[in-house]
């Protein structure tokens, strides 16, 4: 298959004249600008949050995927980063799962799927977490409560701790959601 590349070309201002340059010698910041997040990889888009190559180089190298990276805590990516740089990583890769939730959250809750989609940050928590979804009368969320976090593979939890909150809040409905983190590890990934 061949490729092709094609000149862009884009006008000086001031003096008319045309400055050309070819898609490949584009730099990611300015691909970003011209032609959105698609046209960039995970690796430029880790590039571009990180704000130096070496840096975002060395995250890859040690954690071997952007996967892996993702479930990575504040302190492991201070050992790479300054803190600026790590929050900034740490709230870049988890933007889409935010999305994906509030997208969730605006509608009803009332399909196994929809609730799925509310809580997916709970993927790549490190621990095993269990949480009450709260909802009213038309299956729309009041709040989620944390009810226990446990360890990497157990998390111990009464029924008192689900129902005080359902009861609390007033309630007309409810959905008890928890990960398993020690899953992670399997060649399904979550």
């Amino acid at each position: 298959m061949s490729q092709h590349f094609f000149r862009l070309s884009r006008r000086a201002q001031g003096n008319g004249e045309a400055s050309l340059k070819t898609g490949e010698s584009l730099s990611v910041g300015e691909r970003l600008a011209r032609y959105g997040s698609s046209a960039l990889s995970g690796v430029e888009h880790l590039r571009l949050l990180v704000g130096r190559d070496s840096g975002a180089d060395s995250l890859l190298r040690h954690f071997g995927s952007l996967g892996a990276l993702r479930r990575a805590s504040f302190r492991e990516l201070r050992q790479f980063l300054t803190e600026r740089e790590a929050k900034a990583v740490l709230a870049g890769l988890a933007m889409s799962s935010v999305v994906d939730a509030e997208e969730a959250l605006a509608g009803r809750l009332d399909r196994a799927e929809a609730v799925y989609r509310a809580n997916l940050e709970m993927r790549y928590l490190r621990q095993e977490v269990v949480r009450v979804v709260l909802l009213d009368a038309q299956n729309s969320l009041i709040m989620n409560v944390e009810v226990c976090k446990g360890t990497v593979d157990k998390c111990v939890v009464y029924l008192r701790e689900i129902f005080r909150p359902v009861i609390a809040y007033g309630a007309a409905g409810f959905v008890v959601v928890h990960n398993h983190p020690s899953g992670l590890n399997s060649n399904k990934g979550t």
